[in-house]
């Protein structure tokens, strides 16, 4: 993904829900059942929800924010919106093999979710944020 020369400074989008899990997890319904061997924790420094999980459950975590978020991109996407885009790059962008997922362009407030498969070839961390 290349920056866009519209795209806001990546430190003017701050998400919405901040210091949060529970505030934020209730922006993905029924997240917690669906997806149940994980265990949710707050990210400061990423100021977002994460959990980990395992390749083989990758599948079952894919279905549910395909279900829940219908725009998905990764590091090839070129059809990311300027808003996106930056909030994309305030988690330091989508390198080769992670992805990320969207509510489609809106006025207001977006959830992301960000998929970022552990260099272990094991784990994959799962990243939930409102901005």
């Amino acid at each position: 993904m290349t920056a866009h020369e519209e795209t806001p400074d990546r430190h003017e989008l701050r998400p919405v829900v901040q210091n949060d899990l529970e505030a934020v997890l209730c922006w993905f319904p029924d997240i917690t059942q669906q997806l149940e061997g994980i265990r949710w924790t707050w990210d400061g420094r990423f100021a977002c929800v994460v959990g980990v999980t395992t390749v083989q459950e990758l599948v079952e975590v894919d279905g549910y924010l395909s279900r829940q978020l219908s725009f998905r991109f990764d590091s090839q996407s070129r059809h990311v919106n300027p808003m996106q885009l930056a909030y994309i790059v305030r988690f330091g962008g989508v390198r080769s093999g992670q992805r990320g997922y969207t509510d489609p362009e809106a006025a207001g407030p977006q959830r992301f979710a960000l998929i970022w498969p552990w260099t272990d070839g094991v784990h994959v961390s799962i990243r939930l944020a409102v901005a």
